[in-house]
């Protein structure tokens, strides 16, 4: 790192960074062993992004298991909630 650790606190901050990329780095893999074989995480946001399609995945495939003519339904709100993570921040234009 390059720099002298000052006081405890220093130590105590390095850890908890350490810490934090172990955990992003095996939730990383965990998720790409799974679910996105082919998808590279780059930045935290896609792994937030990763997690968020999961969760609507699981939810699909539970609607579905539950209700199985209503398939109509289904794809409407999967492509709700794709356009909805695509447009994240920007607002629509009438």
């Amino acid at each position: 790192m390059g720099q002298v650790l000052t006081s405890f606190k220093d130590l105590v901050k390095v850890c908890d960074l350490i810490k934090i990329y172990k955990l992003i780095e095996i939730y990383k893999a965990r998720i790409i062993n799974k679910f996105v074989k082919v998808y590279k995480l780059v930045m935290f946001c896609d792994l937030i992004k990763v997690c968020k399609l999961i969760k609507i995945y699981k939810f699909i495939k539970t609607y579905s298991l539950m209700k199985t003519y209503d398939l109509r339904k289904i794809i409407f709100l999967f492509i709700f909630i794709k356009l909805s993570l695509n447009f994240n921040s920007q607002q629509f234009m009438v």
